[in-house]
């Protein structure tokens, strides 16, 4: 790790114990998301050539918490004390209004009924780090620190609108969009076309092809074909999709 002796560590013995930088002090602060779901899944279900549904999170009821881990001997999670927080309200007063995220008293940490189908997005995340922004500065324990932030799955916090299942792995089968158009990772602006120039759909296994993801010769519904369509259908934040001419 860069700069790894102005952070805190722990000693690995069997007493572990916080070790304290003997220079600028730096706090990591570890971003995690939690989905508790309620396993709203069949125990058995029927396996179709080309037409079996995936297991994906999407599936029944949830809630979701989002937490600020700190790597600092006060406390293994973000919050203030009740004379810090009464200084932040204070200064930002909106501290205190009701919103459709549930915070935890005097933290940015936060939980969201999320139902079925819906996600913590892009919004929802920057208001939270805005109050943890927000906070930071009044908790005494943190004074003349600086921070470095490690944020969980920061390049996408927005719900696909179309599911893996939704696509045929096959040519010539279901596909709900003609073009699917996404950034890459050298931020270079991508657009895949769904469907051949003689107006069948690709197909999943094509389609990942074009997208140089690795999908093993036997694989029907394994874990690396889960894994490169999940690059495939929720592909990047920036991802439009052009349901134009599209089949079923």
């Amino acid at each position: 790790m860069e700069h790894k002796d102005h952070f805190y560590t722990i000693t690995e013995e069997g007493d572990p114990k916080w070790v304290k930088p003997d220079i600028h002090p730096i706090i990591l602060i570890c971003h995690d998301e939690s989905t508790y779901k309620s396993g709203e899944i069949c125990a058995k279900r029927w396996i179709v050539e080309d037409n079996a549904p995936f297991y994906n999170k999407g599936r029944g009821r949830r809630i979701m918490a989002s937490d600020f881990l700190v790597m600092h001997s006060s406390a293994p999670f973000f919050s203030l004390n009740c004379n810090e927080f009464k200084e932040a309200l204070e200064k930002y007063p909106d501290l205190n209004n009701d919103t459709d995220i549930i915070y935890e008293e005097r933290t940015a940490s936060a939980t969201l009924n999320i139902g079925g189908n819906s996600y913590f997005n892009n919004e929802t995340i920057l208001k939270q780090f805005e109050r943890l922004f927000q906070l930071l500065r009044f908790k005494e324990d943190y004074k003349d620190h600086d921070f470095v932030c490690l944020v969980d799955n920061a390049r996408t916090h927005t719900a696909a609108e179309y599911t893996v299942d939704q696509f045929a792995m096959k040519p010539g089968g279901r596909c709900p969009v003609s073009t699917i158009e996404y950034v890459d990772n050298q931020n270079v602006r991508r657009i895949i076309n769904c469907y051949d120039h003689d107006g069948e759909s690709k197909g999943l296994l094509k389609l990942a092809n074009e997208l140089n993801l690795h999908i093993p010769r036997r694989c029907i519904v394994g874990a690396g074909m889960l894994a490169g369509f999940d690059k495939l259908v929720q592909v990047y934040t920036n991802v439009k999709v052009d349901t134009s001419g599209g089949g079923g």
